[in-house]
């Protein structure tokens, strides 16, 4: 994140459009007070990725330590070393025990069926030892039922309070303008 944390913060985040603002406002309040996880989800290029880099800018200006993942990669990296269990036990126990975990992009791949064990055993112990989690993805979370019921519910209950949801629009996506 170090590349991008100057360049993604709320003050430019441009919210010109109430959907906008109500994301860069409960963002915002979940970087002030950052209990449970944050789930944001919905339309490729509507600032998802933008809004969460913000809040862990926020959070290390707080002193927390923060750790980013790009979901592909996490499972690129996890698969390439399944058959050495001491390197993926090294590898995912960074996932499960990072202060703060931020998953960019969760569950996007051409086969997210098929990464359904690598998310429970992540997103099940993040959810036990109650650590900080922020996700996003482009699915909205309850189309996470549709993949697993166990994954979706963990993250509902945890980011209960902290959801925000991006409707499906062409329009929002900016970086297609």
């Amino acid at each position: 994140l170090s590349d991008t944390l100057s360049e993604n913060t709320f003050d430019k985040f441009i919210a010109t459009e109430q959907w906008q603002e109500h994301a860069k406002c409960k963002a915002q309040a979940y970087a002030d007070n950052p209990i449970g996880w944050l789930y944001i989800g919905g339309q490729s290029g509507s600032g998802k990725t933008h809004l969460c880099t913000a809040i862990c800018g926020e959070l290390l200006k707080q002193g927390r330590t923060v750790k980013y993942v790009l979901w592909r990669d996490v499972v690129r990296n996890l698969q390439s070393c399944i058959f050495d269990n001491d390197k993926y036990f090294a590898e995912i126990d960074k996932l499960k025990s990072a202060d703060v975990l931020y998953i960019d992009d969760f569950l996007k791949s051409s086969e997210p069926k098929k990464e359904l064990n690598i998310a429970f055993e992540i997103i099940n112990q993040r959810y036990i030892s109650d650590r900080t989690t922020i996700i996003s993805s482009e699915l909205h979370i309850d189309k996470l039922r549709d993949f697993d019921e166990a994954i979706a519910g963990r993250i509902k209950q945890k980011s209960k309070l902290n959801t925000i949801l991006i409707k499906f629009e062409p329009t929002r996506n900016y970086r297609a303008k």
